[in-house]
């Protein structure tokens, strides 16, 4: 299951008549875009990037695509390839297929088997408190 579905989708399945208006930005698989890449809507890449790729809300960079930039969003799942720093402010899931060079900053972090991964991974105090606290819940559940 995707990590991000589209509000569209949730809003039909959820039996809601109104369907607002969320914009996608795609970078198609032809695409080679070079440069300071900024969106403030979710961005797709499934093309090749290099040089910044910045979005205030969600990333999906797919299996064939090629990322040579520092990226920064609030959310990104990763399947193709990475090389340079990822700035996650709230959840980074590596898909079995990615593979990534360079340094990770995230709140939650999630990488799948076979994902592979070179540099230093950092995650931020607030969401490692988040975690310990749904540990303790659990571990007070059973």
């Amino acid at each position: 299951m995707p990590m991000f579905q589209r509000k569209e989708e949730l809003n039909i399945a959820g039996g809601g008549s109104e369907v607002p208006n969320s914009g996608q930005t795609v970078v198609g698989k032809s695409v080679k875009l070079e440069g300071d890449f900024s969106s403030d809507e979710n961005v797709r890449i499934d093309g090749s990037v290099s040089g910044t790729v910045k979005t205030s809300q969600n990333l999906e960079v797919g299996a064939g695509a090629v990322v040579e930039a520092d990226v920064f969003a609030e959310n990104a799942s990763i399947a193709g390839q990475v090389s340079g720093n990822l700035d996650i402010q709230n959840k980074l899931e590596l898909q079995a297929s990615a593979k990534i060079n360079g340094d990770i900053k995230t709140g939650v972090l999630e990488v799948a088997a076979g994902a592979s991964f070179t540099g230093q991974c950092e995650m931020n105090a607030t969401a490692k408190e988040e975690v310990e606290s749904v540990k303790a819940d659990t571990a007070s559940e059973e």
